[in-house]
């Protein structure tokens, strides 16, 4: 990595948690990459897609995972610090609570965190269900403000402009990041 470069990944998978840059809606209305974490990973028709929740309060649904459709800018997993303090829901027990610490960074699902809950009561949960519980007020959050958006189907994504995906390093600005491809 030089100074003030940033070498980014074209994923052809992604897992729950992960800190990506994603075309939100494919690049419609406004080609250019957007910040986000990916939310929900699911199994749709004949391929995976997934939910991201946008740094810009955006939520967007069934984004197909495929190469090309993101840039990788780091895993949620490796680095679970990011979900220290935030807020979760639990539908099973409808109940609300915060991501208080991590309990442990090993084991065979990855960390664990210790919930405290807003009645009192405590629990240790693993990376995967503490991931899908805090993204829940996001996506409520989202849907209350009319921002979740579905992925443009196939014959949408054909009528806007093509954007040609290639691996690319990207320079910092202070505007954010801009790629600007490898010479």
């Amino acid at each position: 990595e030089e100074s003030g470069k940033i070498a980014y990944t074209m994923p052809s998978t992604v897992k729950i948690g992960d800190l990506v840059d994603c075309y939100h809606r494919n690049g419609r209305s406004q080609p250019r990459w957007h910040r986000g974490r990916i939310a929900k990973v699911e199994c749709l028709g004949n391929g995976k897609v997934c939910h991201v929740a946008y740094e810009h309060g955006k939520y967007e649904c069934k984004v197909p995972i495929q190469q090309g459709n993101f840039r990788l800018v780091s895993s949620g997993s490796d680095s679970p610090n990011w979900l220290l303090g935030l807020r979760v829901h639990d539908v099973s027990r409808t109940r609300k609570g915060k991501i208080l610490r991590i309990e442990s960074k090993e084991g065979s699902k990855g960390a664990t965190f210790l919930i405290c809950y807003d009645d009192g009561s405590r629990e240790i949960r693993g990376y995967n269900e503490v991931v899908e519980m805090a993204f829940v007020p996001v996506h409520t959050k989202a849907v209350d403000a009319g921002n979740v958006k579905l992925w443009p189907s196939k014959k949408a994504a054909i009528k806007k402009e093509k954007v040609t995906t290639v691996i690319q390093t990207c320079s910092l600005d202070e505007g954010g990041i801009n790629p600007k491809p490898v010479k």
